[in-house]
């Protein structure tokens, strides 16, 4: 028998990073509501994106990881061929859809106002900085990704 965590993981990582993250940052970018940094529509967006971000392709995984028969651990890049595919193309279509609202919408100053009414430096609260941190999570990303295929190959 598979163990909780490794059976469940995806749906823990949807309820807790997704739907608690959300929750806390909502509650969070409540406080600025009574400055008028902040509406409560913006606050409420913020955090249905942040759970719809984070649960939706968690709750996805989930679901392909119970499709597999057999016991199998929550590293999707070691699943069976049809899981893997799929999985590996929400990945991707996850990566596409933040990189064009960062670069082609107005995710970066979306992000960076944010981040500049919760106290974060100024320097990070430009949207330049939110195109680089972005990149730099690709790259990085990306990298460990190759290098996790690679060694399950061993």
């Amino acid at each position: 028998m598979q163990p909780v965590l490794e059976a469940h993981f995806w749906l823990i990582c949807a309820l807790w990073a997704g739907g608690v993250g959300g929750f806390l940052n909502y509650r969070k970018l409540r406080r600025y509501v009574a400055d008028g940094l902040l509406s409560e529509a913006e606050c409420r967006q913020f955090g249905y994106g942040w759970l719809l971000a984070i649960a939706g392709p968690s709750i996805a995984f989930w679901l392909l990881q119970l499709s597999i028969s057999g016991p199998v651990g929550a590293s999707y890049y070691r699943w069976p061929a049809p899981q893997l595919w799929v999985a590996t193309a929400i990945v991707i279509g996850v990566w596409i859809t933040i990189l064009r609202w960062v670069w082609l919408k107005d995710g970066a100053i979306y992000l960076g106002r944010i981040m500049a009414i919760c106290g974060y430096p100024t320097f990070l609260g430009m949207p330049a900085a939110t195109v680089v941190r972005l990149l730099s999570l690709v790259i990085v990303g990306s990298s460990v990704a190759a290098m996790l295929i690679e060694f399950s190959r061993t």
